[in-house]
């Protein structure tokens, strides 16, 4: 007779995402969720409150700068799998000296980036507004902000894949929310009370103090836990 029609096989009865795969999906999501709607909020206030030409230089700054810091990827990823494995086979110390010299790396080619960002600001500021000066002389200023905030992004990035490694999801998580709400408040409150867009930059400055702050202390709680303090024991062996 003719062959039945080939069926998959059905899944085992305990095939379902366990609660804490769940809640590592859901806290990853909401952490990348504030870091691009940080970045999607100030440009709708840049743009709602100053204009085109705002928003246009804003654009120019933000292009430019994510040609200098999206290489800082490599190291964090780096970083993120030599930890976790360390730190699963119980290595901390070994994970420790892996992340300091990770971290050397990251704090000299951050400041090295923003160097040449700042060398790159008025070329590109008059590559974009060749027939505007003011705006290309606006934009130029904006690259100062741009550079101050390159080098906390090359260690923050490394701090922050460590701490996934090190499975800790909801720590960022919880508080990178609370980072960028306190920055999105604050960004509407700078802009309106002075109408620059170097104003919304400062506030994302702002947004990467914050976050490295907390990536340092959860790395620096991970990896380099202070000694526990053993407290003396008296035997009391009655009254004399």
């Amino acid at each position: 007779g003719a062959a039945a029609p080939w069926a998959p096989p059905p899944p085992p009865a305990d095939a379902k995402p366990s609660p804490r795969l769940v809640g590592t999906s859901l806290a990853l999501l909401l952490r990348s969720t504030c870091q691009l709607g940080t970045w999607v909020f100030v440009a709708s206030v840049v743009s709602r409150k100053l204009g085109a030409a705002a928003i246009a230089s804003h654009g120019v700054v933000l292009k430019v700068w994510l040609m200098f810091v999206l290489a800082a990827e490599a190291p964090a990823v780096a970083g993120q799998v030599i930890a976790a494995r360390y730190l699963a086979t119980g290595r901390r110390a070994r994970a420790a000296r892996v992340f300091r010299r990770l971290l050397k790396v990251t704090l000299g080619v951050g400041v090295a980036t923003a160097a040449g960002l700042c060398a790159a600001a008025g070329p590109a500021s008059r590559a974009f507004f060749p027939a505007d000066p003011a705006a290309a002389a606006a934009t130029t200023r904006l690259f100062a902000w741009a550079a101050l905030s390159v080098p906390l992004v090359w260690p923050n990035a490394l701090c922050e894949a460590v701490l996934l490694g090190a499975g800790r999801y909801t720590y960022l998580a919880g508080l990178t929310l609370l980072n960028a709400l306190v920055v999105c408040r604050a960004t509407v409150g700078a802009v309106s009370s002075r109408p620059a867009v170097s104003s919304a930059w400062a506030c994302l400055f702002g947004f990467f103090v914050l976050r490295i702050v907390v990536s340092s202390i959860g790395v620096t709680r991970e990896l380099f836990p202070a000694p526990r303090k053993r407290g003396l024991r008296f035997a009391s062996r009655g009254a004399p």
